[in-house]
């Protein structure tokens, strides 16, 4: 039977036979990549040593991405919304203000007059030139804009011209106009092609109306838009063009 001096020496001898097998060596090679115990940095929170290359995740800006943008198409069609029924408007962050006139857009930090905002920037006013006539801006507090622009010369074949960049293929014009009793038919040409017309008479003003035409775009790059008051309606007494906006969607 062994005494107490030999059991403590081999229970010694076990203990540091022990430690010497869960003494840590080096292993880092086993944690790398396509280690037998690669670590992932997936889940763990905190900044990494070494500079990341952004991953691919223009998914997640796309509309229905889980951190969509709101383009531009999309601010414009809630615009068109907007004019004819204010309180549908659900898309982006423009909505009407039920305590105060016309609607206003949620920038992330200050709820802001959508109109105040458009008249700093006159869009409508952004013309390439005037072909005729005496163009100027009329305030109508019953715009979606609070302001439209208009030939006050209120002369036939009064005519604006744009400049504008876009692809080819078949499109919507769309224009937010007034229409009235003595508002002219707009003819509407591309590069000097007739595109058709838009009759905007009406038996009375009639503000934010959404007025729409097909129209063909041949070429890719640099186009002119012609807007201009060849025609009237029968019934109409004037040869008014008004309009706050136009744009081009698919």
């Amino acid at each position: 039977m062994p005494h107490l001096g030999e059991f403590t020496k081999k229970t010694h001898a076990n203990l540091s036979a022990q430690a010497d097998l869960h003494t840590p060596k080096l292993h880092a090679s086993r944690h790398e990549n396509g280690g037998l115990d690669e670590i992932s940095v997936a889940g763990l929170s905190g900044l990494l040593g070494d500079a990341q290359t952004p991953l691919a995740h223009k998914d997640k800006h796309k509309k229905g991405g889980s951190d969509a943008f709101t383009s531009l198409d999309e601010f414009i069609l809630a615009l068109e919304n907007l004019a004819s029924d204010p309180s549908s408007v659900k898309a982006g962050r423009i909505f009407y203000h039920t305590g105060h006139k016309g609607p206003h857009i949620d920038d992330g930090s200050a709820i802001k007059d959508l109109a105040s905002a458009y008249n700093a920037l006159k869009l409508a006013d952004m013309y390439n030139s005037i072909v005729q006539g005496t163009w100027a801006w009329l305030a109508d507090v019953n715009d979606l804009f609070a302001f439209r622009f208009y030939n006050s010369s209120n002369a036939q074949n009064d005519e604006l011209q744009y400049k504008f960049f876009h692809k080819a293929g078949s499109f919507t014009l769309v224009i937010l106009t007034a229409t009235g009793t003595n508002v002219a038919i707009y003819t509407i040409s591309i590069d000097g092609v007739s595109q058709g017309t838009i009759d905007c008479y009406s038996g009375s003003l009639v503000n934010n109306v959404v007025k729409t035409l097909a129209i063909t775009i041949v070429t890719d790059g640099e186009h002119t838009l012609n807007i201009k008051a060849a025609t009237r309606n029968a019934a109409s007494n004037g040869w008014y063009i008004g309009f706050q906006t136009w744009h081009i969607r698919d």
